[in-house]
């Protein structure tokens, strides 16, 4: 133990320090090129202790030229048990589990607020309700291996991977690959295939001898072995981009999760060197988000509660009368036991691990804003009402998903989808990309305040039934059975009814159940193929816009923005271009936000979001009408009038009795001295 907690020390002062020394020396000029050495390329030295690779069974990978297991190889140091149960990334939900029709969300069919648990509407794929070994588990594990790191909901089929998050450049497509394929034991393996530790692909993979030590150890340099990287975050969670090249990526793929659902990228990229074709692209000379220009990393600000450095004891721990507490937990036992449940906001999208909504830190935290907002008039009553994103992220200039259509898929197993802010097929790269403008909604924060703060809405389309277990999405092989043919063409019933122009073919805006004839057929497809009491449903899903920050300058500073008939509060929203017949979507359950406008077809079809701010319990000067205030207003105004001309006609009114009382006076005076005489 006293050489681990040795090691453990060591292994956090060499960053520490090098981290420390690399900040003393930025701000200092470069030394002249006398008083540089001779180019002499000193080793790169890593003071973490070399690592066995060990297998299942505690023998070292070299010797049994088995799978590598990570619990085994990090368990030495580590207490993988404890970071297993305190880590919300593995666990997926699956220790949240509530009764069937019981979870917030609202759904039916769902027994838990997290990604194991909580169906998905961008992939359809419902969890099994057990977590035994089944036919069914294994299909979630290979259909979601690109976001499950491990352990949790599979751990009896794989194990919590420290690997991918700890090396730097693990092969995550090679692990995505393994376990897709079924090859479940081997995805520790796969991601160490970049290392050059080992070679091969599936279940064939061989370790490179040469590489190792007899002992069957390897140096930390040799693993890469560090903190957690931006890449590993961007692995789940969207689009983070530090390489030099010109920033581009595929619009359609939804497992750049942020960027496709909230069009936000996390680049210090200056979105004008990009490689998208965007609108008003020569005047965006400001990174995709100003955080990652300013090189602050993910974990920064998502840090693990009980980190020395960015941790901190809240109300409920600490004295009042203490600002900071200095008391931390040691380094060896942080080492020994890093907590894995990263502090987490208050977003609409992210309701697994409830308990730490709002450990993060928001913005005024680590900014002071009242010293650089002297523009805003009122400031404070700003601060109050709105979170900082409102103005900081005036738009997403990237696309993100508006739509999904499972009630009449593009393809077998493929929903109709459809992007806002993207002009043109979203396959294409150079297609023109003119970002949305986010809703404003507002949420209750942990203070029992409601703030304002932007969202994308995303609409959901489905077929329900009702399954032996209570509702449920249809499953998706009935889906693909009734509404497609053998050759993954669509039902020729179905496809005459959608072809209105009679052109032969169904052209991607006539590929919607937009009339009540194209609905009962498909139903009818549908309950031939075996679905119980097939209806058709829809919802929708905030998620709240908290990345892609842009600087001050590039911030809201606009009144009119707000305070105009054209307010932001009161701009109608677009759900869908193209609606289902008959359905209207839903607010999901657990969103910390309300819609309390009007859901309502436009004239052209479309489907619409409309508010005012006095829905939301806001009166913006500018936009608002109230009409006990306009009246109240008025009644004051004419009131202030009335009061001016009363006064003003007394005064007159008494200024002519006084003139007439003096030239009485004046009379009174004159004959009293005619008398006298």
């Amino acid at each position: 133990m006293k050489g681990r907690t040795i090691a453990a020390v060591l292994c956090t002062i060499a960053p520490l320090s090098a981290r420390a020394n690399e900040a003393a020396t930025s701000s200092l000029p470069p030394p002249s090129p006398e008083l540089l050495a001779p180019s002499r390329s000193a080793p790169p030295v890593s003071m973490h202790p070399r690592v066995v690779l060990r297998d299942s069974a505690g023998e070292p990978v070299l010797t049994s030229g088995e799978a590598v297991s990570p619990e085994k190889s990090c368990g030495a140091c580590h207490d993988v048990a404890w970071i297993n149960a305190h880590s919300y990334h593995g666990t997926l939900g699956s220790d949240e589990r509530v009764p069937l029709g019981k979870a917030r969300s609202g759904r039916r069919w769902d027994f838990s607020p997290g990604v194991f648990g909580r169906w998905d509407p961008l992939s359809y794929l419902v969890a099994p309700t057990s977590n035994s070994h089944t036919e069914a588990l294994s299909e979630w594990l290979r259909h979601e291996s690109w976001r499950h790191v491990g352990g949790g909901p599979g751990a009896g089929s794989i194990e919590r991977n420290c690997f991918l998050c700890h090396v730097k450049g693990a092969d995550n497509a090679a692990r995505i690959a393994t376990t897709s394929a079924g090859h479940f034991r081997f995805a520790a393996t796969a991601t160490l295939r970049s290392t050059g530790l080992v070679a091969g692909q599936d279940d064939s993979f061989r370790w490179q001898r040469e590489r190792f030590a007899d002992d069957g150890s390897v140096a930390a340099l040799e693993l890469k072995l560090g903190r957690a990287t931006d890449e590993a975050c961007a692995f789940c969670h969207g689009l983070g981009y530090r390489e030099r090249s010109p920033l581009g990526y595929d619009f359609t793929d939804p497992r750049l999760r942020t960027t496709h659902t909230q069009g936000i990228i996390v680049s210090p990229q200056r979105m004008s060197d990009s490689a998208l074709n965007l609108q008003g692209k020569e005047q965006l000379a400001r990174p995709w988000d100003v955080h990652a220009e300013r090189m602050v990393t993910c974990t920064g600000c998502h840090f693990t509660p009980n980190h020395p450095a960015y941790s901190y004891l809240g109300r409920a721990a600490a004295p009042e009368h203490l600002r900071f507490d200095t008391r931390r937990v040691e380094i060896a036992d942080y080492l020994h036991r890093p907590d894995h449940n990263f502090a987490k906001g208050r977003t609409a999208q992210g309701t697994m691990a409830a308990q730490l909504a709002g450990s993060l830190r928001r913005c005024e935290k680590c900014h002071d804003a009242s010293t650089t907002h002297e523009f805003l008039p009122r400031a404070g009553r700003h601060f109050a009402a709105l979170l900082c994103e409102s103005c900081h992220v005036p738009k997403a200039h990237a696309p993100a998903r508006m739509t999904t259509d499972w009630s009449l898929p593009a393809r077998p197993g493929e929903p109709s989808v459809m992007l806002r802010g993207l002009q043109g097929p979203a396959s294409d790269r150079l297609a023109y990309v003119t970002g949305f403008e986010p809703i404003l909604l507002a949420r209750r924060d942990s203070d029992g305040v409601r703030r304002v703060g932007p969202y994308n809405l995303l609409t959901t389309w489905f077929w329900i039934e009702k399954g032996p277990a209570g509702e449920r999405p249809v499953p998706l092989s009935t889906l693909n059975q009734a509404l497609f043919d053998a050759r993954g063409a669509l039902r020729p019933e179905l496809r005459t009814l959608l072809d209105s122009n009679r052109d032969g073919r169904v052209s991607p805006e006539e590929h919607v159940l937009d009339t009540e004839i194209k609905v009962r057929t498909a139903r009818a497809l549908l309950t031939a193929a075996g679905a119980r009491t097939p209806r058709l449903a829809g919802e929708i899903q905030p998620f709240g816009i908290h990345h892609g920050v842009a600087p001050g300058r590039f911030a809201t500073r606009d009144c009119a923005a707000c305070h105009d008939k054209h307010s932001r509060f009161e701009a109608a929203f677009l759900l869908a271009s193209r609606v289902p017949f008959g359905v209207t979507p839903k607010l999901v359950g657990d969103a910390n936000v309300t819609l309390s406008g009007r859901i309502e077809l436009s004239p052209n079809g479309q489907l619409v979001y409309t508010q005012r701010a006095a829905d939301q319990g806001l009166y913006v000067l500018g936009a608002t009408r109230s009409r006990f205030v306009d009246t109240l207003g008025m009644a004051l105004v004419l009131g202030a009038f009335a009061s001016a001309a009363l006064h003003g006609a007394l005064r007159i009114r008494l200024a002519r009795k006084r003139r007439v009382e003096e030239r009485s006076h004046e009379k009174s005076n004159t004959s009293t001295t005619e008398v006298g005489r």
